[in-house]
């Protein structure tokens, strides 16, 4: 597989809109990000299963709305005397949230529609530390730095109740084992949960549950590939926000520069412990979020607290290959904070795929991401003349169903154009061409003064020569014999 980036258009109007084009396997993308889109007081709070959008009304953030890709609202829900930029749908269609700033964990009903605290308090990183597995929801606790644990909740009445089924000693202890926990998410080809935790080196691990949380076992690989760069032979590989996964491998992308030399991606089969691969360098910050897009890669965003003065974008295809592309300049603080699409949805209407982060700092405090796979236009011509065919527009990065483009052939002095070959057969010199599909053309030009590619032998010329003299002759004969005769 081959992945390169194309090319990078930036335009401002009355927000931020970059444009990403690159090509996989010399098949073309574009993906857009736009920052106004939506109402300015809105701020992202979840992508749902049902394609839709939860947002806040930023800020008072007392009221969660779910609208559509188009802005339209759906659903209004008033949050009953607490303030909250947090919220998880769960399978069942109620709601979790956690308070601000008192870390109050609320379940909403929503047959009952009505909220209701847990009883739980707790800290909530964002959208890849909870997640859910017929029915069973498990949240992994960003704790602060006073408290003594940080700990994994469990859920198995859709929310409604909780009990702790693992914790790790935090720096509110005497001798802290972790920080606090970055995320807990589900595998989908297996149904095992994976844990990640950080900060420090020593507090960067990976756990793993095959039972629903009832047991953990540390999978982190201690024993790193002797043949990894100094430089990269550190447990700080393992400090992420989000994992995602593939049938042969899970991975992450690092939530550290390691050693000041950047984010990586990391993979690792699904052995005990994990046998960690370092792919590459994904980026300078710290990657925070990893939106999928089916079947075609990962969209990876770094937030900008102590790197470079900039949000970077890097994908990553579904083959593992990174291709990074490009900075959003001059956004600041923390851009992505992790509140993020877990999975881009279709949007027919468009042909692209749409995912979403949270922008915070930036207004208004959503940011998509529109990937569209472009149509492909090939001229080629049998003898190299491509320099003598016009195309209006000429996009390098492919085209958009329906586009209309203008081709005009030039005949360059010594040639003639005899015809086009390929998805339209013509001798017409110029064409136009609505772009429906992929198409290929190839012009043909005939070189006039073109030397032979043979010469006649010499044997052969003076047989001839010879042939030529005696037929001359038969026909002086003749001629003679018929006017004596008269």
């Amino acid at each position: 597989m081959s992945a390169t980036l194309l090319t990078l258009t930036l335009i401002l109007f009355r927000g931020i809109n970059y444009q990403f084009c690159f090509f996989i396997d010399d098949t073309p993308y574009t993906l857009e990000v736009n920052q106004d889109n939506f109402d300015n007081s809105y701020q992202f709070g979840e992508h749902t299963s049902d394609n839709n959008i939860w947002v806040f009304n930023y800020p008072q953030n007392n009221i969660l709305r779910k609208i559509t890709h188009d802005g339209n609202i759906v659903e209004t829900i008033y949050l009953q005397n607490f303030f909250s930029n947090h919220v998880y749908t769960t399978q069942n269609g109620s709601l979790l949230s956690i308070s601000n700033p008192y870390r109050e964990l609320w379940y909403f009903n929503k047959v009952q529609r009505r909220w209701s605290q847990t009883g739980e308090v707790l800290g909530w990183l964002g959208t890849w530390s909870v997640d859910e597995k017929d029915g069973v929801i498990m949240i992994a606790e960003y704790c602060r730095d006073t408290d003594p644990y940080a700990r994994v909740f469990r859920s198995k009445n859709g929310g409604a109740s909780w009990d702790i089924v693992f914790y790790q000693r935090a720096r509110g202890s005497e001798s802290p084992e972790v920080r606090h926990f970055h995320t807990i998410q589900v595998d989908p080809y297996t149904g095992h949960w994976y844990l990640s935790s950080g900060d420090r080196r020593q507090e960067s691990k990976i756990f793993k549950s095959k039972d629903d949380g009832d047991t953990w076992l540390d999978v982190t690989d201690y024993n790193l590939d002797p043949s990894l760069p100094p430089a990269l032979k550190t447990q700080s590989l393992f400090r992420l926000t989000t994992f995602w996964f593939t049938e042969d491998y899970i991975c992450w992308a690092t939530d550290d520069r390691i050693n000041n030399l950047g984010a990586h991606l990391v993979i690792s089969p699904r052995t005990e412990p994990l046998d960690v691969i370092v792919i590459g360098r994904t980026s300078y910050n710290e990657v925070r979020s990893a939106i999928e897009y089916p079947n075609i890669g990962w969209l990876l965003i770094t937030e900008n607290r102590t790197g470079y003065a900039g949000i970077e974008l890097t994908f990553v295809t579904k083959d593992l290959y990174i291709i990074p592309l490009g900075i959003l300049e001059g956004i600041t603080d923390n851009f992505s904070a992790s509140i993020a699409s877990k999975r881009a949805d279709w949007r027919d209407n468009e042909k692209s795929w749409v995912g979403y982060s949270l922008a915070r700092g930036v207004i208004p405090r959503i940011m998509r991401y529109k990937l569209k796979q472009n149509l492909k236009l090939q001229v080629t011509s049998n003898i190299h003349l491509e320099d003598e065919i016009i195309i209006i527009p000429k996009k390098d990065c492919g085209y958009t169903e329906g586009d209309i483009v203008n081709i005009q052939v030039k005949e360059k002095p010594g040639y003639i154009f005899t015809g086009w070959e390929g998805d339209f057969c013509t001798s017409r010199k110029n064409l136009t061409v609505e772009i429906t599909k992929d198409i290929r053309l190839k012009a043909h030009f005939y070189p006039i003064d073109m030397e032979p590619d043979y010469k006649v032998p010499a044997t052969f010329s003076l047989t001839l020569f010879l042939l030529t003299g005696l037929l001359a002759s038969l026909i002086f004969i003749y001629v003679k014999t018929r006017y004596t005769v008269q």
